[in-house]
């Protein structure tokens, strides 16, 4: 065998291995199904894409979608997952847990979630939420959770019978268990069963293999068989044609004969490729290139044969069993993978990808003539890197079909290069015939003209508009150009030939549709070649209320001391006239000081709040005016903040972290400085509170760190406490109610365990 590029074997290798679980499972796109659904699509900043299954659930989704709030970047994930759960057909009742976090190269931030049933994985059931760390806007959604009311806790059968039964529906006879057999939930087919599973050790072909093996609980038989490993094994055939010859060395072992060690130890090379591939430049380091990079195993498959190889990517059907167009793919309408069936056909519908990825590198057309796409190339630099983007930040999951390898790759040329390199990514796959890829949906401006439009016979083009609330009418037009586009509309969501709201269904290319009062949110027009037409142009309109909002800010007064951070809300209300987002900004900042807001945009209609933090920084002490500005609709209104920058005071005396050695606050008023020094420590004040009077503690934390304040009597029991989030003051109140002087202890604490051994939090005592 010739080396190959790096690139190429990351394709053939990873794709492998991913598409054990995809094969043959690729849906086309169809509309969303649900009211809920669209309400939270609606509710979301902007949705630029949409790729749904076949039963209206999505599986991908581009766009500004929300923010990623305070705290951890896990738990905030949790938590939008938890917001835009009717996307997925959830109740709330499912359990989330953060199982992979990645940082990657782009500032981003990857969060994969794994959904769990009493206490028990549902493999297969995981979304990825993508998103900038720095501002927290989350650009990507993928994966999907599955419904769970109804599913069995108990197995009916026990393990050892089911499994048994399992392996040999799977062709499995001889085999020795690996693991202990352990319950679990799996999706297979988009549906969720209970489980028994472990890992079976047989072989197949004189070759030792390993296999998970999936067995229903319920006594139904076998789920699912996936590959988990294989073994090296080298053979000597000693120049004969009988195979597999005699037994050299396999996993683990050794051998004198240099040739078998090389043989063996290239074997185990691709494992490690991938990841070794980013960092360097071909297998020389200097961008070395094999003269046949798309052919694998042409030296040792039938040599004396032109052309022929155990591979080829540029042309995959010439080993007689590889698949390159996706509608005659083996097993389109899905099977239970075993070791009988290839596990649905991994190897030989790989050849779809594989040849996707090689018109990508290289450009052209179908080997096979079976579209007429002309794929643009851009290299295997770039291919590379998409591809293994794609693969490694959590843009694929267990359950990726084609069609989200096709949503996958081209979100990875969005991160990584241009509208170009996107475009060319969409174009290998239309070559190999995977469907669609996510929904495309152009945002339309209220009054614009969209000029120059065009299309083939039976395409579609996507629009929206935003139309805020108490509008008289909306008009939706096209007009100019040749040919016929046909008009479609609907409210909330996509038309299609049956389903829209309204179709003027007229020759040529003057169409247009009047909605009376019309209900706001998104309207969607659809514009479909009922034969070619180009140079045609578009524009929505709508009249009614002129933009109105209102702007709130709580509290109008805030003291912060020197060097910590304060919290205020701010609110808009949107009377109507508009739908676009309200973007806040601060002014008259104190010099050395800093304001940000959660979240910097606020959506609209409707009513809405985001938290502005302020970090005095190095700013002086002294009264100050913030003005807090919010502008949309063509507006921008103002408030001001009253800010005061104090000192710090004295500091707390250590040790103090137990109620014996509590500092003691003998007059209101007073103002001090502390520190949490590590995980575990805690600091302690006692204040005797007089019969009738209440007990003020004022908090300020470092602007990165969440510290939490609690009261306690002397016999423990909490009296009061104060959980804002990090950076964020904490206020807490304790009326003594007794007719008697009563001792209070403050307790100050990081939650969670968080610290800083350097940054110092301020804490103030009044009654």
């Amino acid at each position: 065998m010739k080396w190959v590029a790096g690139s190429v074997m990351t394709a053939v290798l990873a794709l492998i291995g991913w598409f054990a679980l995809a094969a043959g499972t690729g849906k086309p796109s169809t509309q969303l199904s649900g009211d809920e659904q669209l309400q939270v699509l609606a509710s979301l900043p902007s949705v630029g894409a949409v790729a749904v299954d076949s039963d209206g659930t999505p599986t991908f989704v581009t766009g500004t979608l929300g923010y990623l709030g305070r705290g951890s970047v896990e738990s905030a994930a949790i938590g939008f997952a938890r917001r835009v759960g009717p996307l997925y057909h959830a109740d709330g009742s499912e359990e989330l847990v953060a199982v992979r976090t990645i940082r990657d190269e782009l500032g981003q931030v990857h969060v994969k979630l794994q959904q769990h049933h009493f206490g028990l994985e549902v493999e297969g059931a995981e979304i990825c939420i993508h998103a900038d760390e720095k501002s927290g806007v989350i650009h990507a959604l993928n994966g999907r959770f599955f419904p769970t009311n109804g599913l069995p806790r108990e197995p009916w059968v026990g393990a050892e019978e089911a499994l048994t039964d399992a392996a040999i529906e799977a062709g499995i006879l001889a085999s020795q268990r690996f693991d202990h057999p352990h319950l679990t939930y799996v999706v297979q087919n988009a549906k969720v069963y209970l489980a028994w599973t472990a890992e079976i050790e047989h072989v197949a072909g004189d070759m030792p293999i390993v296999d998970q093996v999936y067995a229903d609980a319920m006594g139904s038989g076998l789920i699912a068989a996936r590959a988990v490993a294989l073994s090296r094994r080298i053979h000597n055939a000693n120049h004969t044609l009988t195979l597999p010859g005699a037994l050299m060395l396999w996993a683990g072992g050794s051998s004198s004969d240099l040739d078998a060690m090389g043989a063996y130890n290239l074997a185990g090379t691709p494992h490690a490729h991938p990841s070794a591939r980013q960092g360097r430049a071909s297998f020389n380091g200097s961008a070395a290139f094999s003269a046949n990079p798309w052919r694998i195993g042409e030296t040792c498959w039938t040599p004396g044969t032109s052309d022929a190889a155990l591979r080829s990517m540029d042309n995959p059907t010439l080993d007689g069993s590889s698949k390159d167009f996706y509608p005659e793919r083996d097993y389109p309408s899905g099977c239970t993978p075993s070791n009988s069936n290839d596990y649905c056909g991994v190897h030989t519908n790989s050849g779809i990808a594989n040849l996707a990825y090689y018109l990508l590198v290289s450009g052209g057309t179908h080997p096979r003539g079976k579209t007429t796409v002309n794929v643009p190339a851009i290299g295997i630099a770039k291919a590379q890197k998409i591809f293994y983007r794609a693969l490694t930040c959590g843009y694929m999951t267990s359950l990726s079909s084609f069609q989200d390898a096709r949503n996958a790759t081209a979100q990875a040329a969005t991160d990584l290069f241009t509208a170009t390199e996107v475009d060319a990514v969409h174009k290998c796959w239309d070559a190999v015939g995977v469907p669609g890829g996510a929904m495309a949906v152009t945002v339309l401006p209220e009054g614009q003209i969209v000029s120059n439009l065009s299309g083939a016979s039976g395409s579609w083009a996507y629009f929206k508009i935003a139309v805020p609330a108490s509008q008289t009418q909306l008009a939706i037009k096209i007009f100019n150009g040749t040919g016929d586009c046909d008009l479609y509309v609907k409210h909330g969501a996509i038309p299609t030939f049956s389903s829209h709201d309204f179709r003027p269904y007229l020759s040529g290319n003057n169409e247009t549709v009047t909605v009376s009062n019309p209900v706001s949110g998104d309207w969607f027009i659809g514009l479909y070649g009922y034969s070619a037409f180009s140079a045609m142009s578009l524009q929505a309109t709508y009249t009614g209320l002129t933009p109105s909002f209102a702007l709130d800010v709580s509290p109008t007064t805030l003291r912060i001391v020197k060097g910590s951070s304060g919290c205020l809300t701010v609110t808009t209300t949107v009377d109507g006239g508009f739908s676009s987002t309200v973007s806040l900004s601060a002014l008259a900042v104190p010099s050395g000081a800093t304001a940000t807001f959660d979240p910097i945009w606020i959506p609209v209609p409707g009513s809405g709040t985001s938290t502005m933090t302020i970090n005095t920084g190095a700013a002086v002490t002294g009264a100050y005016t913030v003005a807090v500005s919010a502008t949309g609709g063509g507006l921008t209104k103002t408030a001001t903040v009253a800010l005061t920058i104090a000192d710090s005071g004295g500091t707390e005396i250590e040790p103090n972290n137990t109620t014996s050695t509590a500092n003691k606050i003998s007059t209101s008023g007073v103002q001090l400085g502390g520190c949490i020094a590590s995980p575990t420590d805690i600091d302690f004040f006692e204040v005797s509170l007089p019969a009738g009077q209440t007990l003020t503690c004022e908090m300020w934390p470092p602007s990165t760190t969440d510290y939490d304040v609690a009261f306690y009597n002397p016999s423990g029991t909490k009296l009061a406490s104060g959980t804002e989030g990090a950076g964020c003051k904490e206020t807490v109140t304790f009326k003594n109610s007794s007719s008697s002087t009563m001792t209070v202890y403050i307790k100050c604490f990081g939650h969670n365990g968080a610290y800083s051994p350097t940054l110092t939090y301020t804490i103030k005592f009044t009654w």
